[in-house]
């Protein structure tokens, strides 16, 4: 296998931790009611390496889970704008996992992930999401893993509009461990995000019938290095989003995000999370109007997060989180800053 024995426990546990962010956290990055560039830019730590959770069942030679987890939040700034408003939610969410090795050093694997997020006050800001996820990993040797996997997502607030999209997200990702204690990773992904209801504009801003479709090319590096109890990782993403909307190519911008996280275990049954990320977004066109004219809008933004994990048992674990991001711009119209703090009870079958 290419994850070595003496550090299976701590992937055990990352594991865990990173289903939780995935499931509780999912909405971060869709969620944003008033800018729709911003959607899908998730929590950059949050992207799992691998996909699992303990217990698991044998099927047929193949292991299957499935976590449920109920959660309580709030949001002090629903629509990610200067105006700050705050509201409490709650969340359902719903994670099933399934691997079946098809050869000596073939494994087919598939997951999906669905959650309902209910706003108490913004209604509009609630939604359903679900992300379905398949793929191989391909075992080169002890020390090598391909992956190449295909996901599907799709999204629909509760009073459908002008963000609900389905998207296409085929990608490739190659591990190597290059030491006992270090591994770095690359990979490529390319989406295909199709808008439901979303219309394009006209280079003049006239509203087309055409519906909005992004394409976005990603690149991806990572380093890992392991300690007795932690996990330090540094990962990097560089994208480029091109629109079919025409107005000052207002959806068109090359961007390159840059995190640095760590796992460490504090016992068996404690464990924390805490990352940081920083990302850079240059738009091609998009040309401020009410300040420096004729300049293109250039952003910032500041991503952290922390978390703590308790297993209570072997298949119930309680989480207490932590988010914050801070977007600059110059712009005055886009800049905000926002923090969401949530518990959770997760159920692992």
């Amino acid at each position: 296998m290419v994850v070595r024995s003496a550090h299976r426990e701590l992937i055990s546990t990352i594991k865990k931790i990173i289903i939780s962010l995935v499931l509780l956290l999912s909405f971060t990055g869709v969620a944003l009611a008033q800018q729709d560039e911003d959607k899908d830019i998730r929590y950059p730590t949050l992207q799992p390496e691998a996909r699992g959770e303990k217990p698991t069942y044998e099927i047929k030679k193949g292991k299957f889970s499935f976590t449920v987890s109920l959660l309580e939040g709030y949001d002090n700034n629903v629509r990610l704008n200067s105006a700050r408003l705050d509201d409490t939610f709650s969340e359902q969410d719903l994670y099933l996992s399934y691997e079946h090795p098809l050869a000596d050093k073939l494994t087919f694997f598939i997951t999906n992930a669905f959650s309902n997020i209910t706003y108490c006050r913004f209604s509009d800001a609630s939604l359903l999401s679900n992300d379905l996820r398949a793929g191989l990993d391909v075992d080169f040797s002890e020390t090598s893993r391909l992956r190449i996997d295909y996901d599907f997502e799709a999204l629909r607030y509760y009073q459908m509009g002008d963000s609900d999209y389905l998207s296409h997200i085929p990608r490739i990702e190659f591990k190597h461990y290059s030491a006992k204690n270090f591994y770095q990773l690359i990979g490529y992904k390319y989406m295909d995000r199709g808008f439901l209801k979303g219309k394009i504009r006209d280079s003049a801003g006239q509203l087309l019938r055409e519906k909005r479709r992004d394409k976005r090319h990603t690149g991806i590096f990572e380093i890992g290095y392991f300690l007795p109890k932690s996990l330090l990782r540094l990962k990097n993403e560089y994208y480029a989003n091109d629109s079919n909307d025409q107005f000052l190519n207002f959806y068109d911008y090359w961007a390159d995000l840059l995190s640095l996280s760590i796992v460490h275990l504090f016992s068996k049954r404690l464990s924390g999370f805490l990352s940081v990320g920083h990302e850079w977004r240059k738009y091609d066109d998009r040309a401020m109007i009410t300040e420096h004219p004729f300049t293109t809008q250039a952003d910032k933004m500041l991503i952290g997060y922390a978390s703590a994990s308790y297993d209570i048992t072997k298949a119930i674990s309680l989480n207490v989180e932590y988010a914050y991001r801070e977007k600059k711009s110059n712009d005055s119209n886009y800049k905000y800053s926002g923090s969401i703090m949530s518990a959770a009870l997760n159920f692992t079958f």
